[in-house]
């Protein structure tokens, strides 16, 4: 699986080495999918941050026996709002991770990038193919043939 810092940095590169292997819009629905986990990442860590102001004015609150019922009431709304929060960024993650799981890995920067197998280069040979007598079977059909396997 790609590396979501990768595809964060270098989407356009990741799209053109994909070309042929991936639908664009499937990198388009990660870039969606992440950047909205962030943000909400980002809002959960700002509420987290709030929640821990209001428990230090609480203790504060109770040292100099001022009444805390309103900065409690408060203190509940946030944490209401993380939990309702963290869902969300559990279910963007849940989506950018399938999304991230349908993207292949990169090829090799020498892999030509082609539709199918007619754009490989040929690298190098060794030997001489052999001529058979016969026309060659597919390994499927020999082992039915042969009675060593059975599909059904």
């Amino acid at each position: 699986m790609l590396d979501r810092g990768l595809l964060r940095k270098n989407i356009d590169a990741v799209r053109d080495r994909l070309v042929h292997r991936v639908d664009p819009s499937v990198l388009d629905k990660f870039r969606v999918a992440d950047s909205s986990r962030r943000a909400a990442l980002t809002e959960v860590q700002a509420l987290q941050s709030r929640r821990n102001q209001l428990s230090a004015s609480v203790a504060r609150a109770k040292r100099s026996g001022q009444d805390i019922a309103e900065i409690v009431r408060e203190s509940r709304k946030v944490h209401a709002e993380i939990s309702r929060r963290e869902a969300s960024v559990r279910n963007l993650n849940e989506e950018a991770e399938r999304i991230l799981s349908r993207i292949p890995n990169l090829p090799h920067a020498s892999v030509p990038l082609g539709p199918d197998e007619t754009a490989n280069a040929l690298v190098s040979e060794w030997g001489t193919p052999p001529s058979l007598g016969f026309e060659a079977k597919p390994h499927w059909d020999l082992g039915v043939d042969l009675g060593i396997v059975n599909f059904e």
